[in-house]
């Protein structure tokens, strides 16, 4: 019974996988030699409704009758519609010839949320009035550009909105006209080697850094760089400022504070960067604690994509760029890096986490609940912040998508949280950590 009941199973959803595998072949052949005919059809939509109204109103209305209101109204959308089609046509064939030569390589190191010149440029129509030019491009993750006025030019600039590797750039150029009636769209390719880096977070963190590192230890023959809290007798030339004129008066004998000879704390904890929806501002302050060296030299890192732990600063930071590339991965690879790295090291981990929950949320509580000791967990945010302003009243954001993003940040801590882990939020623009009242504001909304 059992084996008659699953063949038949088995073959059908094997059969059910083959036919979608086909369906999503079929569609992709489709899209290939589609959208290039239709990216050189000249009519819209609207061009298309008012094409198959004209036909119709003149077959119907005109066509035996002497309505001269109909027939003059079709004559001059027919009309109209035949300029802006004949305008566009040139247009687009005045922008191919523009642009045709405008494939210089480029490349560049650049930063999230920066607006960059990418040396593309295109002419300007000033006496066509009817003509409008946009650029769009086929990936708009990681930057979205616009056009500027230069001259007799249209310059693009690019604002970088998410960090990864460009190979290439693959334009849509749009000629429309103002209508909307008629319009046509030119692909432009361009070779380009480019680096998006997060940008850098202007914070500090080293209080909290080091509550999950090891405990330094004074040593005797230390370099004395420490506090002022050690004591010992006066030495003719030692400055009257540490002088402790309390000792003195109750033991009537000269004491002076030296500083404390100690080796300065090493840290010894193991970070991971764990991509995933909407972690730009947390690779930022994974980027940050990288370059203050607040992990020390002997560096165990890793991030979603890496094999194995790194221990180079700056492959740390590339494995932080190329994350972007991997945030399928749902943070499968955390439980693969604590495995490698040495069991001390799991003691003190700091864990860099999305600002939006995900299907990563439950791979990564797995490996958390694994470690010897909870670690450190760190998430930063942007965007405009909820201040009290009143027992009963809060303000709003005034951003839609902030505001429904930071509205289920709480559940997202209180989720890690529940593991035990030391969770921080950080938010990035006014340089703080968010407290328990900011989560009670935001449960509010």
């Amino acid at each position: 019974m059992v084996v008659t009941l699953d063949r038949p199973w088995g073959k059908s959803r094997s059969k059910s996988v083959w036919v979608q595998n086909r369906e999503e072949r079929v569609t992709s052949r489709l899209k290939q030699y589609w959208r290039p005919l239709a990216d050189l059809f000249p009519l819209t939509g609207i061009g298309l409704i008012l094409t198959a109204f004209s036909v119709c109103g003149w077959l119907v209305w005109v066509d035996g009758s002497h309505d001269f209101v109909v027939r003059s109204s079709i004559i001059a959308i027919v009309t109209v519609m035949c300029v802006c089609i004949l305008t566009t046509v040139i247009g687009t064939l005045f922008i191919r010839q523009s642009v045709r030569f405008e494939t210089q390589a480029l490349a560049g190191q650049w930063e999230t949320n920066q607006s960059h010149k990418t040396g593309f440029r295109a002419r300007r129509l000033p006496y066509w009035p009817l003509i409008q030019i946009d650029v769009s491009w086929s990936d708009l993750s990681q930057a979205q550009p616009r056009l500027v006025k230069d001259g007799r030019y249209w310059q693009e600039h690019a604002q970088t909105v998410g960090r990864g590797r460009m190979t290439q750039i693959v334009r849509r150029i749009t000629v429309k006209d103002i209508f909307g009636f008629s319009a046509m769209t030119l692909k432009h390719r361009q070779v380009a080697s480019i680096v998006i880096s997060p940008s850098k977070a202007i914070l500090s963190l080293v209080p909290e850094l080091r509550q999950a590192e090891g405990d330094g230890s004074s040593h005797p023959l230390g370099e004395p760089v420490g506090d002022y809290i050690e004591m010992r007798r006066y030495a003719p030339g030692d400055p009257q400022r540490f002088i402790l004129w309390k000792a003195f008066a109750r033991s009537r004998k000269l004491l002076v504070r030296t500083p404390e000879r100690a080796i300065a704390p090493r840290p010894n904890a193991a970070a991971f960067f764990v991509s995933g929806p909407n972690d730009e501002e947390t690779a930022s302050l994974a980027r940050t604690v990288l370059e203050q060296g607040l992990l020390g030299e002997d560096l165990i890192f890793g991030a979603t994509g890496t094999v194995g732990p790194i221990r180079q600063r700056a492959k740390a930071l590339d494995a932080i760029v190329e994350s972007a590339h991997h945030r399928h991965r749902d943070g499968r690879d955390l439980a693969q890096f604590l495995a490698t790295i040495d069991p001390a090291r799991r003691n003190h981990c700091v864990l860099f986490l999305p600002s939006q929950d995900g299907a990563w949320r439950d791979h990564v509580t797995a490996a958390i609940v694994q470690l010897p000791r909870p670690p450190l967990v760190l998430i930063a945010v942007d965007g405009p912040a909820v201040q009290a302003q009143s027992s009963k009243r809060t303000r709003l954001f005034d951003d839609v998508v902030a505001t429904e993003r930071l509205r289920r940040l709480p559940s997202l801590y209180d989720h890690v949280a529940n593991t035990g882990s030391r969770v921080q939020i950080i938010h990035k623009s006014e340089q703080r950590i968010m407290t328990g009242t900011d989560l009670t504001a935001l449960r509010s909304i």
